[in-house]
């Protein structure tokens, strides 16, 4: 005859109330993406020049700034350096052609020589003209400083239809993009949505051309707690942990609870059970309460049972990765 033993369970009060947060925010703001010193035009590979003959190369520059021309050459030769502007006149200056003598040169480490020639010019777009004395193999660098701008983070971890912030200092965005707008959108503010789960990269394209970026991944907004392993229960316990929470398509909020049975009996009936669900800010999202729930869990082994708050008791939205869940109650155990 089957002997139904009314229990108390003090290890069914959840001590383990798992916060499953992550860390969307840094602690403080990390200024990231600074750039200083840019690059407006660089060989890409190694340049033939013909005596006498001008050979020429386009840059840019998106604000204006003192900028430097460095030349790597096989040899010391005399050049002639030539700065023309959008119109393909000659840019005023002290010295336009600049004649660079042999002199000016530096040997570098790996044989080769340099020489470097600056300009201060104000935005717009230019072209350098060189006319060495004989044939010459040459690398030229046109780089200068700009001002730094910085975004406030590279990279951000969101829930699915939430938002975090980005924002750029030390220069103005002319605008925000999403690689991926299925994953996360983002609008004219830097105010970043999550839409599913994946990895986007959010561009910011500033005034002055340069760009700036945030990789942005995102979760799905579930509850993700530890489900634990029996062996990790005490001898004669039995405990209860939540460790999955989701809305399912009609709003509801589904619960899963891994029941862990570290006794010697079958355990027929959870009772007097409070599901507790509170959100980051410590605000109760959902409680589920069960007077009795029948359950069959054999003597040292588990079982997942799920548990529903029905839309209607949803308090409020909550991101559920953020969420707090907390469990206690009663059981009943049989010796059969």
């Amino acid at each position: 005859m089957n002997k139904s033993i009314g229990k108390k369970l003090s290890s069914l009060v959840l001590t383990l109330m798992v916060m499953m947060s992550a860390v969307l925010f840094y602690a403080q703001p990390v200024l990231a993406g600074t750039i200083a010193e840019a690059d407006f035009y660089k060989s890409k590979q190694e340049e033939h020049a013909v005596s006498g003959t001008e050979s020429k190369f386009a840059f840019t520059l998106p604000v204006a700034t003192e900028v430097s021309l460095c030349l790597t050459t096989n040899q010391t030769s005399m050049v002639s350096i030539a700065l023309y502007d959008s119109t393909g006149a000659l840019v005023s200056g002290e010295e336009n052609p600049k004649q660079a003598a042999f002199g000016e040169y530096q040997p570098a480490e790996d044989g080769r020589y340099t020489l470097t020639y600056k300009w201060s010019l104000s935005a717009g777009d230019y072209t350098c003209g060189l006319t060495f004395g004989q044939d010459t193999t040459y690398e030229a660098r046109i780089y200068g400083n700009l001002p730094e701008v910085s975004i406030n983070k590279i990279k951000a971890v969101i829930t699915s239809g939430y938002s975090t912030k980005l924002s750029v200092s030390g220069e103005k965005v002319k605008s925000w993009t999403s690689k991926n707008k299925s994953v996360a959108t983002v609008d004219k503010q830097g105010k970043v949505t999550g839409k599913k789960a994946g990895k986007t990269t959010i561009v910011a394209t500033l005034q002055d051309k340069r760009k700036l970026t945030c990789t942005v991944t995102v979760r799905k907004n579930e509850y993700t707690g530890i489900k634990g392993e029996l062996d990790q229960v005490e001898s004669g316990s039995v405990v209860s942990l939540p460790y999955k929470a989701y809305f399912d398509s009609e709003g509801n909020l589904q619960i899963k609870v891994n029941i862990l049975n570290k006794t010697d009996k079958r355990v027929i009936a959870l009772t007097d059970l409070k599901i507790t669900v509170t959100d980051q800010n410590h605000k109760t999202v959902g409680i589920c309460k069960v007077d009795k729930r029948k359950v069959s869990v054999p003597a040292n082994s588990t079982k997942v049972v799920r548990f529903t708050i029905r839309k209607s008791a949803v308090r409020r939205s909550a991101d559920l990765r953020k969420a707090d869940i907390g469990c206690k109650g009663n059981y009943q155990a049989t010796i059969y």
